[in-house]
């Protein structure tokens, strides 16, 4: 799906762009592309992934500490951010300095852009708020992808009151979950009723969404919380 989506974010140098763009054509008409162009909503399984599995461990935590300390909880954030993050910083650092020295060819631009970008905003990646700056700059291009992290992160800040409400009582636990999943279902459904916006950004048939879909709806984490809830 990556691989399809920047494929797309060339076309001015792809030679048979009107074959790719058309909605009855070899790509987009074929059933079978279905699983590339419902690449980007797939995401959603990592978050699904990802919860389930700090849920697991962390309910089993609580019953070794009895519902946890305040060293417990402070170590719970300390320890991810500092797991995440020194690579993450690695990563960043590379693109706002070094990056810039592999690029050659008519699309070495792109890496030029993200160079920049990188050098400007860095910070707003490792403060994990990258996906809102987006909003307010329309840019990805620092580690564009890092959007997912960005997500991750903001959710995981949430998880300690949820996971806590069900360890010390299911009912209470799983009325909190109930509650916050139908609001952050309304939401996003809201938006894209609101906005005409597909389910996918790649889906082109019909005309291509909004410029706004990506940095509006597809990164904030009020319209992707609904699976890791």
């Amino acid at each position: 799906g990556h691989g399809y989506s920047q494929f797309m974010g060339t076309g001015p140098f792809v030679s048979n762009i009107m074959t790719v763009l058309d909605p009855n054509g070899s790509f987009l008409g074929s059933g079978a592309f279905a699983a590339i162009i419902n690449a980007l909503p797939s995401v959603d399984s990592f978050f699904l992934i990802g919860a389930t599995l700090l849920s697991y461990i962390t309910l089993k935590e609580l019953d070794k500490n009895n519902g946890g300390s305040a060293r417990f909880w402070t170590m719970y954030f300390v320890h991810r951010y500092i797991r995440l993050t020194g690579l993450y910083a690695i990563i960043v650092g590379l693109h706002a300095t070094l990056l810039k020295f592999f690029a050659t060819g008519v699309q070495s631009y792109l890496v030029d852009s993200n160079v920049e970008v990188c050098q400007d905003t860095w910070y707003f990646n490792l403060l994990y708020l990258n996906n809102i700056h987006w909003v307010s700059s329309k840019n990805m291009y620092c580690v564009g992808v890092t959007w997912y992290m960005a997500n991750d992160m903001q959710f995981f800040l949430t998880t300690p009151f949820i996971i806590w409400a069900l360890w010390k009582n299911r009912n209470l636990g799983i009325s909190v979950l109930g509650s916050l999943l139908v609001i952050f279902t309304i939401i996003p459904t809201v938006l894209g009723y609101i906005n005409d916006w597909p389910f996918s950004s790649i889906i082109l048939a019909g005309g291509s969404p909004s410029p706004n879909y990506m940095a509006e709806f597809y990164v904030v984490p009020w319209c992707r919380f609904q699976p890791y809830l």
